[in-house]
């Protein structure tokens, strides 16, 4: 498969699921995972997301900025894995009221914005890595 099939593949994955395996470290350098909702897709090099501010998964990706996010398809045994940085900005991009039964408006949620650096895919059994 050319690049450009394999990320319209982790695109098209990635559009199958409305949230994604978040991955980060905690203090003691253990790895975390954590699923969010994503709340809007620019292709394949920027997700965003919302929660909490004061989650420990803000406070885990304030402290190391690396992560990644983890999509999978059970019918052929096929996933996408994006590693890339994290960044909190205000909530201002979403009213997350209309995503969750909140009222009024949670201001201590905050969003979440993850820029890809690097795309693996594995589909039929091949792993691909695609620098972004």
């Amino acid at each position: 498969m050319s690049n450009e099939e394999v990320l319209k593949y982790a695109e098209e994955l990635i559009n199958k699921n409305q949230y994604a395996i978040v991955g980060t470290v905690n203090k003691e350098k253990f790895p975390n995972i954590r699923a969010l909702k994503i709340m809007k897709m620019d292709q394949l090099k920027t997700l965003y997301f919302s929660t909490k501010k004061t989650s420990e998964k803000v406070k885990q990706m304030k402290r190391n900025k690396k992560g990644c996010l983890f999509f999978y398809d059970t019918s052929n045994y096929s996933s996408v894995m994006l590693e890339g940085t994290f960044e909190i900005k205000d909530n201002v991009l979403f009213d997350v009221s209309t995503f969750f039964d909140l009222h009024p408006e949670p201001y201590d949620f905050c969003n979440i914005i993850f820029t890809t650096k690097k795309v693996y895919v594995y589909l039929k059994y091949k792993g691909y890595e695609i620098k972004l």
